[in-house]
C-alpha cells in the first residue's frame, strides 16, 4: 500500500475546483491512494509565471495516466459576465498530445469522467472514441470508475474505497472549518489529504479491510 511516486504510479487529476466537487475530489484522492497510485494536479504547480503551462505539461508527462472530469459544462458568473470554463479541456488536450507524441515513455493513458451519461459526445465531440466513466456525482460512483479503470474485485473493495473517501472528506472538512478557509483546493491540504489517505488505507489493510 506504500506510495511509490514513480512514473508508473503517478496519476494527474484534471477536475473542477468548486465547492460541489469537494467530496468527489476527496474520493479521487482516497481511491487512487487505495489502489497504490500517487495523485498529482495543478495545485502542485506555482500559479505565477509565464511558464505555468509548460510546468503543467511537464507534470502531465511525469504521469503514466491522467483523469479528466468534464462534468462542468455550465457557465460561471465572473464580474457579472457568464463565462465558460476552458482550463479542463485545455489540460485534456495537453494530455492527449502527450499520449500521442511523447514516445520516450510508454503511452500516457487518458481517462474521462462525466457526471451524466450520453452528455460528452455533445459537449466535446472531438473525443468520440474515448468513452467516459459516469460517476453520477457520488463518492461510490467515483470509486466504481476507478475500479473499472484500474481493476479490482467486488463490492467489498468498493465499500472499503468509499469508506476511505468519507474519511478523507471529513479530514478536509475539518481543516477547512478549523482554518476558516473558503476552499479545500490548496497545495498544503492536497498533500495532507494524500498523507491522511495513505495512513488510513494502511490501517484499513492492517485491520483486514
Amino acid at each position: 500500500m506504500a506510495l511509490k511516486p514513480s512514473y508508473d504510479t503517478r496519476v494527474f487529476l484534471n477536475v473542477p475546483f468548486d465547492r460541489r466537487y469537494e467530496s468527489l475530489f476527496a474520493a479521487l484522492i482516497a481511491g487512487l491512494v487505495y489502489l497504490g497510485k500517487r495523485p498529482t494536479c495543478v495545485l502542485e504547480v506555482p500559479a505565477e509565471g509565464a511558464i505555468r503551462k509548460d510546468r503543467i505539461l511537464d507534470q502531465i508527462r511525469s504521469c503514466a495516466m491522467s483523469i479528466h472530469d468534464l462534468s462542468r459544462v455550465q457557465y460561471k458568473t465572473i464580474h457579472g459576465a457568464r463565462l465558460p470554463r476552458f482550463n479542463m479541456p485545455f489540460e485534456l488536450g495537453l494530455a492527449i498530445a502527450v499520449s500521442k507524441l511523447d514516445r520516450r515513455r510508454p503511452e500516457h493513458g487518458v481517462v474521462l469522467l462525466e457526471e451524466r451519461n450520453h452528455r460528452l459526445p455533445v459537449t466535446l465531440s472531438d473525443v468520440n472514441g474515448l468513452d467516459a466513466h459516469v460517476h453520477e456525482g457520488t463518492q461510490i460512483g467515483i470509486a466504481a470508475c476507478l475500479l473499472d479503470t484500474f481493476g479490482g474485485g467486488g463490492p467489498d473493495e468498493l465499500e472499503r474505497m468509499t469508506s476511505l473517501a468519507r474519511s478523507v472528506s471529513r479530514f478536509l472538512a475539518d481543516r477547512k472549518r478549523a482554518y476558516n478557509l473558503e476552499s479545500i483546493y490548496r497545495r498544503d491540504l492536497f498533500e495532507q489529504a494524500i498523507s491522511t489517505a495513505t495512513d488510513k488505507a494502511e490501517l484499513q489493510q492492517a485491520q483486514g479491510g
